[in-house]
């Protein structure tokens, strides 16, 4: 259940559940992408679940580069990218200066994947609290 749900519960019920779920305000939650990006609906239903999971209510802004200049100002590795709190939520993409209308991918334990795995994720979510 989450915050928003609450609500229609038992009072006893509520006061049991509520700690559960950490609320925030301050956490930034983005997703970079380009129009028709094939991995931008995947990777946003991994970030919801990565949320669900670590009990975090906080918005997903969804940002939409669409020129090279954006992609250069915003420090756009590919699409998609997802950053907490302006942080990148692979940890070795801070070296990286390839910025770009391009498809990304992650380092994920099997292979290069073009979603982030949902454990890095959860990591920069925690990081971030």
């Amino acid at each position: 259940q989450s915050p928003t749900h609450l609500g229609s519960m038992p009072l006893y019920l509520r006061i049991a559940l509520a700690p559960c779920w950490r609320t925030t305000t301050t956490m930034r939650i983005e997703l970079l992408t380009f129009d028709g990006c094939p991995n931008m609906r995947p990777t946003l239903d991994l970030v919801q679940e990565a949320l669900r999971l670590e009990a975090v209510d906080a918005p997903i802004h969804v940002i939409g580069v669409d020129s090279p200049e954006a992609a250069r100002h915003l420090r756009f590795l590919g699409s998609p990218s997802v950053r907490i709190d302006g942080d990148d939520v692979e940890p070795k993409a801070m070296q990286r200066t390839s910025y770009g209308i391009m498809c990304r991918t992650y380092d994920s334990s099997s292979s290069d994947a073009g979603v982030p795995p949902i454990e890095m994720i959860r990591a920069a979510i925690r990081r971030a609290l």
